[in-house]
């Protein structure tokens, strides 16, 4: 079984700044011998004693990750879920990259303020937490002293949650500015010019984060592309957009391109295309946001605006432990996660261009 004095003996170390590494404490090695270290400890799959780092550090090595009560109560996760696992993905990575447990947290059904108080402040036993979200049933007035009691008994948190992020917890959100404006470069650069939209309109920006309908309004804008006006439709489910994507191709307005605000919904689209026998992209173009796993294996693989969400999960993980780590260092306020633009088959030129 590899140890930390084999570790030390293949990077021609010291033990001792072999356990400065694990032990993460800061100006003790140099930056290249650091990486050599990690290098050498990734190689030989070394994984250090867990107990043994708990007594040294007098810490918990576990962060929990609380995840919304109405996951498994309410419709509205069923599209989602995906991308929320690779998410949860991500802070478990990072977690277990920097040496931490992750404890998942699910409440029963509107117990999530009592379970976050039994299993993470009563017991004492996590170092952080991430608290992904709560529903929007849940009072604030209830949060708010949850936040209080966390904030006295050390235990620091993170979220993606703006409700929370408005009462001073650490946010994470992706900014689709990058990938919203790329795609809007290539539809331009395939000859379209004005198009529909089916998905949630919202003009609120909360946290100087534009929703994802003003920032597709405004990069097709700086392209000189719009929406038809009058192909603009403010719809949630699947079966209304598959009934706005009906509506458009049997009125015979089609354009010849739409945007749909997710991955699901353009799904549902693509499928009353086909029932039409409407062909994806030669008589019409798809762009969507999210891509979700099932994106790309679509019937027509879809172009879409990837959000990133193993990488906004290690970010989580990662503000979360910088506090855990170094007690009394403040967090930033918002931390962005940048997205990128997956082309694929469901973007074409626009019909009539050569």
């Amino acid at each position: 079984m590899v140890n930390i004095r084999h570790v030390a003996a293949r990077a021609g170390v010291s033990v001792t700044s072999v356990s400065n590494v694990l032990n993460d404490n800061k100006g003790t090695v140099s930056e290249e011998k650091r990486r050599l270290i990690l290098q050498t400890i990734e190689e030989m799959g070394y994984r250090p004693n867990r107990r043994v780092r708990q007594l040294r550090k007098q810490a918990n090595l576990t962060i929990a990750v609380q995840i919304d009560s109405t996951a498994i109560s309410s419709n509205i996760w069923r599209p989602t879920i995906a991308l929320d696992m690779i998410l949860l993905q991500g802070i478990g990575r990072q977690a277990e990259e920097r040496g931490y447990h992750t404890h998942i947290l699910i409440p029963e059904q509107s117990r999530d303020i009592e379970d976050i108080y039994r299993q993470v402040i009563k017991e004492n036993a996590v170092d952080g937490i991430v608290l992904v979200g709560f529903s929007s049933a849940l009072d604030d007035c209830l949060i708010k002293p949850l936040l209080e009691e966390l904030k006295q008994c050390a235990i620091p948190c993170v979220t993606r949650d703006t409700r929370l992020y408005a009462q001073g917890v650490p946010y994470v959100i992706y900014d689709l500015s990058n990938g919203i404006n790329a795609a809007a470069g290539r539809l331009a650069d395939l000859g379209h010019k004005r198009g529909a939209y089916i998905g949630t309109v919202d003009r609120k920006i909360i946290n100087s984060c534009p929703p994802r309908f003003c920032l597709f309004e405004s990069c097709l804008a700086k392209h000189g592309l719009s929406f038809a006006e009058e192909l603009v439709f403010d719809e949630r489910t699947e079966f209304d957009a598959y009934r706005r994507t009906l509506q458009i191709i049997d009125n015979d307005i089609l354009p010849t391109f739409i945007v749909y605000s997710s991955d699901h919904l353009a799904m549902t689209g693509l499928e009353a295309m086909h029932d039409r026998g409407i062909k994806v992209p030669r008589d019409v173009s798809l762009v969507s946001i999210d891509n979700a796993p099932y994106a790309a294996t679509a019937r027509v693989p879809l172009a879409t605006i990837d959000q990133h969400h193993l990488e906004q999960g290690r970010v989580l993980a990662r503000v979360l432990l910088d506090q855990v780590e170094n007690k009394g260092a403040s967090a930033p306020d918002i931390t962005l996660v940048r997205s990128d633009f997956i082309e694929r088959d469901s973007l074409g030129g626009a019909r009539g261009e050569s």
